[in-house]
Parts: structure tokens; sequence; C-alpha cells
């Protein structure tokens, strides 16, 4: 990733709690790979803002960076979910294997990223963008047109549910997360 995006997300503030019943599972490798292969696999999440009244969710296409901090997604600086973020920039993001049977309940993965978005300016762009785009060229005009805008997640946890109950968090903040 290109050394200035990088320096765009140094600023966000650390940390991310455990959540309660949830094992810290910073640098686990396993997890880590679980993390990935969901997000190799899909590529369109949940992602929910702080709305005025209520929390906000919708889909969104997406991409990942190769490691894992930085998650980019496209929209337009006229919807719902760009307001909610100019305003409130912790989002999450939410991607499962789901088969959309009963079967999930004990075999499907939920994998939520929490972090924070931030728009990333055209000229430094480019790297992200193309990212984008190799995951979803049918988005080229859209991404093109001069009302839309690149967004990118720093993502400072992910939150791993498995088998209905089993909760891992990934916490990329920690020093062991390199």
């Amino acid at each position: 990733m290109d050394s200035s995006v990088i320096s765009l997300f140094k600023s966000f503030e650390a940390g991310c709690p455990t959540e309660p019943g949830g094992n810290q599972v910073t640098g686990d490798r396993s997890v880590e790979n679980t993390v990935r292969q969901i997000f190799q696999a899909r590529n369109v999440a949940v992602l929910t803002t702080h709305g005025e009244d209520y929390p906000h969710a919708c889909l969104v296409a997406i991409a990942v960076t190769d490691d894992l901090r930085t998650i980019v997604f496209n929209t337009s600086r006229s919807t719902r979910k760009y307001s909610n973020i100019s305003n409130n920039n912790r989002v999450t993001l939410l991607v499962d294997d789901r088969s959309h049977g009963e079967e999930d309940f004990h075999q499907a993965t939920v994998v939520t990223a929490r972090g924070r978005a931030l728009e990333i300016p055209v000229e430094k762009s480019s790297l992200l963008l193309n990212l984008f785009l190799q995951h979803h060229p049918y988005l080229k005009n859209f991404v093109q047109s001069p009302t839309s805008v690149l967004l990118g997640v720093q993502v400072e946890s992910y939150a791993v549910v498995s088998r209905f109950q089993n909760v891992l968090i990934l916490n990329l903040d920690d020093e062991n997360h390199r």
C-alpha cells in the first residue's frame, strides 16, 4: 500500500475492548486465516454507521488489503452512509459465509470488522482504487462518477463468531500483530 495512504490512517486512536465472552487472540494466525478466507470468499459486507437516531446498515462492495488492516468501499457523497460517516467515522462491517439454511446456526462463520472510515483523497487513492476495481470491475463507471468517493476503513479489530457462540477477537492494534 502507498505509504502516504498508510500515514493517513496512523492518526486513529488505538484499541477495541474484548467483548463479554470473547477471547482476546491478538496475533493468532488461525483466526487471521479465518478472517482472510471469509474476505476472499465474499466481496460484499453489511456496513453499519451511526445515524442521527438509529444505527444505519447497508450493503457495500468491498476490497481488503493483504495485511487486513484496510477495507475499501465506494459510495456517493449524497448517501446516508456518507453523511453518517462524516459525522462519526466509527463503523462496523459484517461479512459471513452462511448458506441461508438451517445449518448456518451451527456451521456459519461471521466476521465483524471494527474501525474508522476515512475518505481517501483522490491524489492518494490509486493503489486502493485499483484494488477495489480488481474485485469490482463492473463498478468502474460508478467509481469514476464525480459524486463518488472512495473510503477506507482502518480496522482496529475483528470479531470472529463461529458455531453460533464461539467468539474470538483479533486486535490489529497490538504490537504482536505486525
